[in-house]
């Protein structure tokens, strides 16, 4: 185990413990991965499984780990359902959070610093949004 700790997210501008997390990292991996990370990990957004598949491949390192849930809450549950991935943003690192078909399970690729590729995937689906909010609004 390489890390304990909560998960949260914001709701209606409120911030919820969703659940316990415990992180494992591959034996591989440096054991000051998470050296810095805070007790509560803070869901910063959510972006679409679909554009994170599309993005072009990255050439830096990165890490994977597993996380386990102490619970199935509600909001993993849309996580599925919707396809849903999540950016956590770490001291130096940025977690990638995404749902596995397991309840309870995740796997969290982790990136060192910013990590532009999902900077400009964020942009697409920014993009995407205000594309068809303007179509939406030509057709009123």
């Amino acid at each position: 185990m390489a890390w304990e700790g909560n998960i949260s997210a914001k709701k209606k501008d409120k911030v919820i413990i969703v659940s316990r997390l415990k992180a494992y990292r591959k034996k591989s991996a440096p054991e000051t991965l998470t050296a810095d990370w805070p007790q509560t990990l803070q869901i910063v957004r959510e972006i679409p499984q679909r554009l994170i598949n599309k993005t072009r491949p990255y050439d830096g390192h990165a890490d994977y780990m597993i996380f386990e849930a102490s619970n199935d809450h509600r909001v993993y549950e849309q996580f599925r359902k919707k396809e849903l991935c999540v950016r956590i943003d770490l001291p130096s690192q940025t977690l990638i959070f995404t749902p596995t078909g397991a309840p309870c399970r995740f796997i969290g690729t982790l990136f060192p610093g910013d990590c532009p590729l999902y900077k400009s995937c964020e942009q697409e689906q920014n993009d995407q949004a205000t594309a068809d909010e303007s179509a939406t609004n030509e057709t009123d």
